[in-house]
């Protein structure tokens, strides 16, 4: 679900606090058995600006790993319970990797011994050396294999940096605070599958007793229907207004103009109005919203057309529904209807009306919360999908009743 992120400090030195000091040296764990040759690569590494530790065995080579960070793996493939095969070797290696898959890994084998080396290589090692090695060539692939896993590591940071940048713009693309208008409360949520996604929606309030609520869901998943759904964002805030077909018409032609091919949007838009009572929407595409009434009624909300971006002259159509104290609306995206238990069965309309007319008295933020409740006791965890839900409370008394309609 997208929050609100803390402001942390900036606790990171300066080079000016830290002053002139020396980037620590690379730190490389040779796991090899044999005592002259691992005294022989700790000289040559350390001759060449290299920190190494030396370990005998792979159960020793785990515990060096799991107590100190190291830059680069140097290791044989043959220890003292199998001198021949590399099965020990290939062992170290699959443990490595499931404590650090990015470590560089480089294996020293045997001339004898090349197709256990290939074998290594097959299941993830770095590189490998022959022994015996060639001093420079071994410097050589030891510094551009610690170079390889310092670009790549920089690189996910820096995928990661823009990637909380992305959710932090995402968050704040959608409302921090809810506009009001007198006896009505909204309150919304949206879960993304990934840490951005394509469901969207927005509170507009226009005038002091009337705002447009808008849900929308782009195509796809993460970055690509985040961009979708921040365009989208841009376009509905653009031309938002009192008509609802209106809207999703110009909406539809500005979304196709951009010729995305394979990439449309569902998008229901209503405008509320206190002083009628009186709720105008259009449904381009989108999971039908519910409305129960005071008197019971369920009505779904399914007047419109097609989906945004698709259809280039698509006429749009509107409907306005009567709205009296009481009624609860329940406006939501495909993640909420469709998550999906461990039998393959969707949690559905029914879930959603069952769990609206169970809490139908509560606020718009307890209707929300025991659907979304609903959802994940249903999953038995959260939805694998991006789901949005936002719930439209008209304030005064119900009244008991019972019915279904559709309009």
């Amino acid at each position: 679900m997208l929050c609100c992120a803390a402001n942390l400090p900036d606790n990171r030195l300066t080079p000016e606090m830290a002053g002139d000091v020396s980037p620590p040296r690379p730190r490389v764990l040779v796991a090899e058995d044999q005592a002259s040759v691992a005294d022989a690569i700790t000289i040559l590494l350390k001759q060449n600006g290299l920190d190494v530790q030396t370990v005998d065995s792979p159960d020793a080579a785990i515990r060096a790993l799991q107590a100190h960070e190291f830059d680069l793996v140097l290791m044989d493939m043959n220890y003292h319970r199998d001198t021949t095969t590399g099965a020990e070797g290939l062992e170290l290696l699959a443990r490595i990797q499931i404590l650090d898959r990015g470590l560089p890994v480089i294996v020293m084998t045997a001339w004898g011994s090349i197709e256990v080396a290939v074998q290594a290589m097959q299941r993830g090692a770095s590189d490998f050396i022959q022994k015996p090695w060639d001093n420079r060539w071994l410097i050589e692939v030891i510094e551009r294999q610690i170079r390889r896993a310092e670009q790549a590591r920089r690189a996910a940071r820096q995928e990661q940096f823009e990637m909380d940048e992305a959710v932090e713009i995402q968050r704040k693309l959608v409302p921090q605070t809810m506009p009001s208008i007198p006896g009505t409360e909204i309150s919304a949520v949206l879960h993304t599958a990934r840490p951005i996604g394509g469901d969207y929606f927005d509170v507009l309030k226009l005038s002091d007793t009337s705002l447009a609520v808008c849900v929308a869901d782009a195509v796809g998943k993460g970055v690509p229907a985040a961009l979708l759904m921040a365009n989208l964002q841009a376009v509905v805030r653009a031309v938002a207004g009192p008509s609802p077909a209106e809207l999703c018409a110009r909406v539809n032609r500005i979304l196709r103009a951009t010729d995305i091919s394979g990439k449309y949007t569902s998008l229901f838009y209503g405008v509320l109005d206190a002083n009628s009572m009186e709720f105008s929407y259009c449904n381009a595409g989108h999971p039908s919203p519910l409305l129960l009434t005071n008197q019971g009624n369920l009505v779904a909300l399914e007047r419109g057309g097609a989906v945004l971006g698709h259809f280039p002259d698509w006429k749009y159509e509107q409907d306005t529904v009567r709205l009296g104290r009481g009624d609860r609306m329940v406006i939501y995206t495909d993640g909420i209807a469709e998550a999906t238990n461990v039998a393959g069965e969707q949690f559905g309309l029914k879930g959603i009306a069952a769990t609206l007319r169970a809490h139908a008295s509560g606020e718009a933020e307890e209707i929300r919360d025991q659907i979304m409740n609903a959802v994940q006791h249903h999953c038995g965890g959260p939805p694998e999908d991006d789901a949005t839900l936002l719930v439209i409370a008209l304030l005064g008394n119900r009244v008991s009743g019972a019915g279904v309609g559709r309009r």
